[in-house]
């Protein structure tokens, strides 16, 4: 065989280490070199080359600057890396070669970090044989535990394979990658894993090199894997669940703070982030609500800032499953503690805090906050460092989770739309380049929230483009971009033409269903069982039991306007919803006898829900067996018949007393209830038949119960504690109106528009001359 000269190679090399010429000669001497050294290499059978040589080559260009490589992008595809590519290939288990494979991995990782990943330098390594090999190493792990720089380099090659797959999303079904996931994720599970995790030290730094590779490479390359849109990954990632997440909780708990668990447990809490949770069929695993405490309790202890990271996005990841969510607003230490680390001068810290705060904060908290701008303000900057960056992809998703619980609360709905979110979320719609991705769809949903305030509506009905490329999506294929497309163009017909109920429209006799059930998918196993008992007991009843196709609001809205009743069965997700708001608002405006649902264990509405159910009698099936809570639901709809009825007859009854009497010689109760005409213009001159006719003729008739036999001075000074106090003064009036059931409940509507109209007689000053108290009408007089 040919014996090498290694001369030439030898001066190559010697050049090219000579950096003494200026940037133009020494890119011109690099170039050279890969052409010479090729042709010196290709000139003799590879197998009989001096290894000697080719150590000296490999030396040399890890020597270089490795931005070098990015500046000449020519050289990703020259044969002299193929070459060396094989060779790191042909000798990986060779203990003989095992310096020269491990300064090969040296000198690839340097280039990758130092390059943009054409498709010339991804194909170096997206190369079958090569990833066999490493396939061939997990599969034999244990053979090869001990065996420190093979460890090394296997450990640099499987960063190369993670840096690839979180830039080029366009090689999610590369066959190749997708072996050597199924390889890691089999490995992840074996035995000789777990018994490694069981005896696991506490700091990333005390672990050896096999473990380094288990706990901090392959967790870590699980983690960036692309599983939004690969079911074959999703599966895997549930088995690794399945096997590990019960071991994982009991060495977390006896073992805090643990860097290595820690991690490995935020990989667990993925799968609870692409799991389908929009339905109440995926019941799961406690192991999780467990999770959540101790990262609790982890995050309130003195951990370094990456465990904090890592706590972080763990709890983010869980507030992807409902139920969580409530778990986590129920828990009385979470808030304070993530308020604290919000003000953490990590921006990292900060913003995770501020995105599960996001989703656990209610209406009140929000109103709390001390900065409730900088959340706005910390969205935004996060949003547009975002928005473009590839890598970024699965953070963006993940920001406009928590994005879509924030825009629910009224201020921060009008600080996004004043910070100017609009624009960037139309980006995020009709850009080609976000189209199917879970982008759109949340930025739609995110726009369906803001289309409740007017001022949104109009910068949305006011791009043309966005307008155009709406009506287009009412014919997508995909089905959730239809539903919501279908919603917002539905919010912009309403605004068009506001719906005037009339007498003849609320009038029962003419609804064609009795019942019409409102209800978020996540809640429809509960749902389901109250229509099947509503229908066996003789009630028409209108259910989505499969989610309409198509025209939906367009159903809904029939639904609402023909029945009698419309079921609110509330939840978490229910309010979460920005469908169940659009259903629910439409169901409020029309003037619908509601009867709110309690679906979940402690659930309390706030926010718009909150508003849209004040003062009415909840029946709550989380608290009483179905059976029960069924019963209580069946009194309350003949009840809410009866009280209709004996009210319309009522108000009959009344409008014809009120009118002037000509005689007076009319009967006690007619007197009783006859209208005083002029009111007195300063409410303390009121007697107990003014304060009377007030209400009744301003149609306040449920407050009757509340002021019996008050005269204007008390009732002024009723005015003045809801000053004060308005929401616990509501909350009161609201449950004496419930102790008697001779009158409608009061709503919060009924509430306000009570006290608007008492406050023009309320004295506002004193006249100095006749020290007389002057009400608002006085002085307009």
């Amino acid at each position: 065989m040919n014996t090498m000269d290694t001369t030439i190679i030898d001066q190559q090399c010697n050049l090219l280490l000579d950096q003494s010429g200026n940037s133009t000669e020494n890119d011109n001497r690099l170039n050279e070199f890969f052409n010479i050294v090729t042709d010196e290499l290709t000139k003799y059978s590879s197998m009989t080359t001096d290894f000697n040589v080719i150590t000296k080559i490999v030396i040399t260009l890890i020597s270089i600057d490795k931005n070098k490589f990015c500046k000449q992008s020519q050289l990703n595809k020259h044969t002299l890396l193929i070459i060396l590519r094989d060779y790191l290939i042909k000798f990986l288990f060779n203990q003989e070669k095992i310096e020269l494979i491990n300064k090969l991995s040296v000198l690839f990782h340097n280039i990758y970090y130092g390059c943009v990943l054409t498709d010339e330098i991804v194909q170096l390594f997206i190369y079958k044989p090569l990833i066999d090999e490493i396939c061939l190493f997990f599969n034999e792990i244990e053979k090869y535990s001990n065996e420190t720089k093979l460890i090394e380099v296997i450990n640099r090659l499987l960063e190369i394979f993670q840096r690839i797959q979180m830039i080029r999303f366009d090689l999610q079904e590369n066959s190749n990658l997708q072996l050597l996931f199924v390889t890691i994720a089999k490995c992840i599970v074996s035995k000789f894993f777990i018994d490694k995790l069981e005896n696991l030290p506490k700091n990333m730094l005390e672990l050896n090199p096999i473990e380094t590779l288990l706990f901090d490479r392959c967790i870590e390359f699980m983690y960036w894997q692309p599983y939004e849109n690969n079911i074959l990954q999703r599966k895997h990632l549930s088995i690794i669940c399945e096997t590990l997440l019960r071991t994982t909780i009991n060495l977390v708990s006896s073992s805090l703070l643990s860097e290595p668990l820690i991690q490995l447990a935020c990989l667990l809490s993925l799968n609870i982030m692409i799991t389908d949770n929009t339905t109440d069929e995926n019941i799961v695993d406690n192991n999780y609500y467990h999770l959540i405490d101790h990262c609790i309790s982890m995050l309130a202890q003195q951990g370094t800032a990456i465990t904090k990271r890592t706590l972080l996005s763990t709890l983010c990841h869980l507030t992807y499953n409902i139920d969580m969510i409530v778990y986590m607003k129920n828990n009385l230490f979470l808030k304070p503690l993530l308020l604290k680390m919000s003000e953490s001068d990590d921006a990292e810290i900060s913003f995770n805090a501020y995105r599960i705060l996001s989703i656990i904060m209610n209406e009140e908290d929000i109103k709390r906050l001390a900065n409730g701008n900088k959340i706005v303000a910390l969205f935004y900057l996060y949003f547009i460092s975002m928005i473009d960056d590839p890598i970024q992809k699965t953070a963006f998703h993940s920001l406009l989770h928590s994005l879509k619980s924030l825009v629910q609360h009224k201020e921060i709905k009008i600080e996004l739309i004043n910070q100017g979110i609009i624009p960037l979320l139309i980006r995020c719609v009709i850009e080609a380049n976000f189209h199917k991705t879970k982008t759109q769809q949340y930025a739609l949903e995110i726009l369906l929230a803001l289309s409740f305030n007017k001022d949104a509506l109009k910068i949305l009905e006011q791009d043309t483009n966005f307008m155009n490329y709406l009506k287009t999506l009412e014919n997508s294929t995909e089905e959730n971009l239809q539903r919501v497309a279908n919603h917002l163009l539905w919010q912009f017909d309403q605004k068009m033409s506001i719906p005037i109920v009339t007498k003849s429209d609320s009038s029962c006799s003419n609804k064609k269903f009795d019942i019409m059930l409102s209800y978020s998918h996540t809640d429809k196993k509960m749902c389901f069982q109250i229509y099947e008992n509503l229908v066996k007991d003789g009630f028409h009843v209108w259910l989505d039991r499969d989610q309409i196709h198509g025209d939906t609001m367009t159903a809904m809205a029939n639904a609402i306007e023909n029945s009698e009743f419309v079921f609110i069965c509330m939840s978490e997700a229910y309010k979460q919803s920005p469908y169940c708001q659009v259903e629910a608002q439409y169901a409020f405006e029309r003037r619908c006898k509601l009867i709110p649902l309690v679906m979940k264990t402690k659930y309390k509405p706030d926010g718009w829900l909150g508003i849209i159910v004040s003062g009415k009698i909840y029946v709550d099936f989380s608290k009483f067996q179905f059976d029960s809570a069924y019963s209580i639901l069946k009194t309350e709809i003949e009840k809410k018949r009866n009280t209709t009825d004996a009210h319309s007859k009522t108000i009959t009854t009344s409008h014809q007393l009120l009118a002037p009497q000509s005689s007076s010689s009319s009967s006690s109760v007619v007197n009783q209830h006859q209208l005083v005409i002029d009111l007195p213009h300063c409410i303390d001159s009121w007697s107990t038949e003014h304060v009377r006719s007030f209400l009744i003729n301003n149609n306040f008739t449920s407050l009757l119960p509340v002021f019996p036999d008050f005269n204007g001075h008390l009732l002024h000074q009723a005015y003045s504690m809801c000053q004060i106090s308005r929401e616990s003064m509501f909350q009161a009036m609201r449950h004496e109106v419930i102790a008697n059931e001779t009158v409608p409940p009061l709503t919060l509507a009924t509430y306000l528009s009570f006290l608007d109209r008492l406050k023009i007689y309320i004295p506002v000053n004193i006249n100095e001359s006749s020290q007389i108290p002057m009400s608002s009408i006085c002085n307009i007089m």
